[in-house]
């Protein structure tokens, strides 16, 4: 399956962009990463589904309120390649995954060099 953000690469720019990256894997219920933190990384999951949620108060407190779910062959972390680099939602797993984490800057430099 290709990635929703590689398509339309050839197959030699589409391994060159997954190399820059490894793979890691969350158990279910594993934070990914927090609203606000700092962006520096772009993933791609490669199996499993990742939870999007934002904080909101409510009665009682404030909840994470689930905002969407990404599968296989969908990008996480786009705040990865736009300032100020911080993510706009929080990012759990929702059942074991597994994903490709391709740090900013290797982007960065593929990009400049391509």
């Amino acid at each position: 399956m290709v990635a929703e953000l590689l398509v339309g690469l050839s197959d030699e720019q589409r391994e060159r962009f997954l190399a820059l990256g490894r793979t890691i894997h969350l158990a279910s219920g594993e934070k990914l990463f927090s609203l606000g933190e700092e962006a520096d990384r772009l993933f791609f999951v490669e199996g499993g589904r990742i939870g999007l949620t934002l904080p909101m108060r409510l009665p009682g407190g404030e909840q994470e309120v689930f905002m969407e779910e990404k599968s296989a062959g969908e990008a996480i972390g786009w705040s990865t390649m736009v300032a100020p680099h911080r993510f706009t939602r929080s990012a759990h797993a929702r059942v074991d995954t597994q994903l490709r984490e391709v740090p900013r800057q290797a982007v960065q430099d593929l990009l400049e060099e391509d």
